[in-house]
């Protein structure tokens, strides 16, 4: 008869039975579906007054890196447009050279926020205000073919490049309409994974 020694069936138990293994199974008991509150109701954005939007994102600000917060499909949708996803980024590129490039950070210091919006807002040929939930601004070349949009609330802050395409060619009528649209699609399709 052979004898087994027990190391590897105790081994495989204990991980079985591992909290590290339960944090890796994807059974994630927040996404009911419902914002996260668990009582069936639908969330107002931080910070709302009775019949207002508020802020979008969570309660706290978001300490960890997002990640990119739509796909190629939502975008071209969204836009109009033909790009393509590239791998392991979040920067779309389209057949004829024009790109739009996400950058993400965290959420939990408007500070940087502030100092780059202001730096944008001095030496930018266009600079805008958009009229959003949270924070947003424009800042566009003369000839609206480099745009730079950055946006802030409580899930992070989002810095859009757009290179090489005029807002026309997006489906939208100004700068303005094109930024607002990327900062509309984002607070969409980032909680829908």
């Amino acid at each position: 008869m052979l004898k087994r020694p027990l190391a590897l069936p105790l081994a495989s138990l204990l991980l079985v039975g591992s909290p590290l293994l339960a944090a890796c199974s994807g059974d994630d008991d927040s996404g009911d579906g419902d914002g996260g509150n668990g009582s069936g109701e639908a969330v107002e954005g931080v910070g709302a007054k009775p019949g207002e939007e508020g802020v979008p994102g969570p309660d706290e600000p978001n300490e960890l890196p997002a990640s990119c917060p739509f796909g190629e499909k939502a975008l071209n949708e969204e836009l109009g447009t033909q790009f393509e996803l590239e791998k392991n980024s979040c920067v779309f590129a389209s057949k004829d050279g024009a790109r739009i490039s996400v950058s993400l950070a965290p959420a939990v210091d408007n500070k940087t926020y502030e100092e780059t919006r202001a730096s944008y807002e001095e030496t930018a040929d266009q600079f805008a205000t958009l009229e959003v939930p949270g924070q947003a601004y424009a800042a566009w070349s003369e000839d609206e073919l480099n745009i730079t949009v950055g946006y802030l609330d409580n899930a992070g802050e989002y810095r859009f490049e757009v290179r090489a395409l005029l807002p026309t060619d997006a489906g939208a009528e100004s700068v303005e309409d094109l930024a607002e649209s990327l900062v509309s699609l984002t607070v969409d399709k980032r909680d829908e994974g």
